[in-house]
């Protein structure tokens, strides 16, 4: 559970860091992917206790 909540706050610090090499498409399907990532950990979270 820690890594992958690791792995989230990592990889919202890389797009962050990276928005302005990233085209818009690019971009959205970043923060699309990662809000489905962050849904499913929170979803694992509140199963797992």
């Amino acid at each position: 559970q820690v890594h992958v909540e690791t792995a989230v706050c990592w990889l919202k610090a890389f797009i962050r860091s990276h928005t302005s090499q990233l085209g818009s498409e690019n971009l959205l399907a970043s923060i699309f992917s990662l809000g489905i990532i962050e849904y499913r950990v929170q979803h694992a979270n509140s199963v797992s206790k």
